[in-house]
Formats: C-alpha cells, sequence, structure tokens
C-alpha cells in the first residue's frame, strides 16, 4: 500500500497508474494567451461593428421621446391641447399627470430600446456566426472569449440573452 514511487495525488488512481512523468503545467510557450483580436481579427473587427450599432439602438428616439413628453405636458399645461382635441384640460393641469406622462415616455423609450438593440443584434449574428464557422468556433466560445471585455459590453449582453434563449 506504501509504494513509494506513488505520491498523495496518485492515490485516488488505479494501482497500476501514477501522475509521476506527466507535466500538467507544460511550457510558457504552449500555453501563451493570444487575445481574441490578434488571433482572428476580421471576427473581432466584426464583433467591434456589431457592438456599435447595438450601443447606438435607439439612441435617436430618447431625443423624439422626450421632445414629445414635453410638448404633451407643456401642450396641456398652456391648454393648447384643449382646443384641437376637444376635451378640458382643466383636470389635467397637475403634477401627477405630468409625472405620469412621463413614466409613460420612460417605459415606452425603454421597451422600443431593448427591441433596436436585439435588431441590431439579429442584423450582425449572421455575418459573425459566418465568420465562427469559418475558424471553427462556436457563440459559447466567444463568449467566453469576450468576457470582461469593455470594448464589446453591449455585444456580449446580447450573446448571452440569444444563449439563453438557445438552450432552454
Amino acid at each position: 500500500m506504501n509504494d513509494p514511487d506513488r505520491s498523495d495525488h496518485d492515490s485516488l488512481l488505479p494501482a497500476n497508474q501514477s501522475l509521476r512523468g506527466y507535466d500538467d503545467v507544460g511550457s510558457d510557450a504552449e500555453h501563451e494567451f493570444v487575445p481574441l483580436r490578434d488571433e482572428f481579427p476580421e471576427l473581432y473587427g466584426q464583433m467591434l461593428v456589431a457592438n456599435e450599432q447595438i450601443s447606438n439602438a435607439g439612441t435617436l428616439s430618447i431625443w423624439i421621446l422626450l421632445f414629445a413628453n414635453v410638448l404633451i405636458c407643456v401642450g396641456i399645461h398652456k391648454a393648447w391641447v384643449a382646443a384641437p382635441l376637444g376635451i378640458p384640460v382643466a383636470n389635467l393641469q397637475s403634477w401627477g399627470v405630468y409625472l405620469l406622462i412621463t413614466i409613460f415616455f420612460i417605459i415606452v423609450f425603454s421597451m422600443y430600446t431593448t427591441y433596436a438593440e436585439k435588431a441590431a443584434y439579429r442584423r450582425m449574428r449572421d455575418s459573425i456566426e459566418a465568420e465562427l464557422r469559418k475558424q471553427r468556433q462556436t457563440f459559447p466560445w466567444l463568449l467566453a472569449q469576450i468576457h470582461g471585455d469593455e470594448s464589446l459590453k453591449s455585444l456580449a449582453e446580447q450573446l448571452r440573452g440569444d444563449l439563453g434563449t438557445l438552450h432552454q
């Protein structure tokens, strides 16, 4: 039982096997980390473009919705909407109504931005998938490679959501 050629770690292996002679660390040259942008520059470039499109999705909508929100609230406050709509606005002229209108526009903006980001991701997904196939890699591999890369944060969020729905 106390074989001098077997270490404590070898005790988990069958009697005829040993970990001696195995170098599980290897040389630094064998395990040198190559960043994704250096190893697959075309893929990384496509991902940067996709990330930028996802990040910019819905940015114009915030200005449009903000303008519409202010216009409606000012229109109610100044009674501009009373004549065209034929509604009495005296009961609507309160901060509570303005707050509800603003909350409504925030919800609409949030929903639209989420939709726009997903649409931008879907437009870019096919080109990224084609490049991954060319490199013989998968989306889970890609997600592991870009984890923590701030320049690809928006893409990583969409990719995580996409992989979550694929595996359910």
